[in-house]
């Protein structure tokens, strides 16, 4: 029996010993006779822990309120910034419970040189819906927009005598034989710095160029890379003194926008430039030339308002140099941020929206006002327009510019199919019915998801306008 039970102890007891240490049993005796709580707690060692490699990640970007606290940190620096601009466009006292959409004056002012000083897109501003809300809420917007590191801040230096000669400014020095000599981009800074808030800018400009200075120096890319000629603006005397130094009359700057853009404000200046070659139908980077600036009332890109006797007189000096006036945009634009002039518009479109009728007449005097590429005339665009909603548009557009009221165009729709799209236009709408437009011609290509030979209640019917309704019920038979 000892026998038989000798094999088993002996597994039993490396068993034992294995789980509860080497000594647990003495030369195959197992000891049964102590409480195996205690000779557990007394011979089982403690196991040791390999520590585990650490293991690198990649920083992954903050999310939630990691997020929420960068953009916060942005809009810090964006504040100070937003609310100078806003200070020196409107006169008022900045308050972050301003708002935007009450501004009189001023705003297109400030949606340009914040443009300008965050190095924003030119389409920045979206639908407009967000840069006419709060103060605070514009910032917030900005802040969400910058990039976090282009910078131009539009103040002028705490400290610091003023003057050309005392605000830094750029003195390039001759190479040995005469040569000019490439200025730093810490000269140009400083040169546009004096330009731009300092008292006397021309004498920073001449300065600049007698000592060496490149005439054709552009600003850096935060400024708008502008040329020296593009500075000068309105200053006669200063635009003379370039020309004859040899400046390029059609440099671009970074907006693609030429002198001649920026020099409506003086009449006398653009005919200096145009006398110098420059070319009246360069575009900017909307497809704006200086024939839609002036119908539209623009003295330069950036929105800033045009007095209307320079206006009639630049308006002359281009019909008179031939500008061209099937010139279309490419991009949409308004001083409100609201995009209401379309893309794909022509100067006579600009002075329509902007309701410059007198430039209206002088262009067709010229003969300026043909239809556009999808052979649209002014009274169509008014009627797809929400912006133009007096009918006394159509009285002006129908009778002092002789536009036919029924024409159509490559669509094969009228105003009246316009009219009808929008609920806005029904005052349009019945001066159209009251003229003697047909309410029966027919479209003849698909047009805004409407099949061809639509008829103007059809449009309403489709765009659920049932307003023009009791207009259009008792249409004549359809042509």
């Amino acid at each position: 029996m000892c026998m038989r039970l000798e094999p088993m102890i002996r597994v039993l007891t490396r068993v034992v010993n294995r789980e509860f240490g080497q000594n647990y049993c003495a030369q195959g005796e197992l000891v049964w006779c102590q409480p195996m709580r205690k000779k557990r707690a007394k011979h089982r060692t403690t196991p040791t822990i390999k520590a585990k490699p650490a293991i690198t990640r990649a920083k992954s970007k903050p999310r939630g309120p990691v997020g929420k606290v960068a953009t916060a940190s942005r809009a810090s620096k964006v504040q100070p910034i937003v609310f100078a601009i806003f200070e020196d466009n409107t006169g008022l006292a900045p308050a972050p419970t301003i708002d935007l959409s009450e501004l009189e004056d001023g705003f297109e002012g400030l949606i340009a040189q914040t443009e300008d000083a965050f190095g924003l897109d030119s389409d920045w501003t979206g639908d407009g819906e967000e840069v006419n809300k709060t103060l605070a809420h514009y910032v917030r917007y900005v802040a969400k927009k910058w990039n976090g590191k282009t910078l131009r801040d539009p103040r002028p230096p705490k400290a610091g005598p003023k003057g050309a000669a005392k605000a830094g400014v750029a003195k390039a020095k001759l190479k040995a034989g005469g040569k000019q000599t490439k200025p730093s981009a810490k000269e140009i800074e400083k040169l546009y710095q004096a330009i731009r808030f300092g008292s006397d800018p021309a004498s920073a400009i001449r300065a600049f160029v007698e000592a060496g200075g490149p005439i054709d120096t552009r600003s850096e890319r935060s400024w708008g890379g502008r040329t020296l000629l593009q500075e000068a603006g309105a200053d006669l005397e200063l635009a003379q003194w370039l020309i004859e130094q040899g400046a390029d009359v059609n440099a671009t700057a970074e907006d693609l926008s030429t002198a001649i853009h920026y020099s409506l404000q003086s009449p006398d200046v653009f005919e200096v430039l145009i006398a110098a070659g420059a070319n009246i139908n360069a575009a900017d980077h909307r497809g704006w030339t200086a024939l839609h600036m002036v119908c539209y009332g623009m003295c330069t890109p950036m929105g800033m308002g045009l007095r209307d006797a320079d206006a009639d007189r630049v308006l002359e000096l281009l019909l008179a140099a031939g500008a061209d006036p099937t010139i279309e945009t490419t991009k949409p634009y308004s001083n409100m941020g609201d995009g209401k002039v379309a893309a794909g518009s022509r100067p006579a479109a600009c002075a329509l929206v902007e309701g410059n009728l007198d430039r209206l007449l002088r262009l067709k005097a010229a003969n300026a006002i043909p239809p556009d590429s999808n052979g649209n005339t002014l009274l169509h665009l008014a009627a797809a327009n929400k912006s133009v909603t007096n009918a006394n548009k159509v009285a002006f557009l129908a009778g002092k510019l002789g536009i036919a009221v029924d024409a159509q165009n490559h669509y094969g729709w009228t105003a009246m199919h316009y009219a009808c799209w929008d609920i806005i236009h029904f005052d349009f709408l019945k001066e159209l019915v009251t003229r003697g437009a047909s309410r029966g011609l027919r479209s003849t290509q698909t047009h805004k998801r409407i099949p061809a030979g639509a008829l103007p209640i059809d449009v309403a019917r489709k765009a659920s306008n049932f307003a023009p309704t009791p207009l259009l019920a008792e249409s004549p038979t359809p042509t």
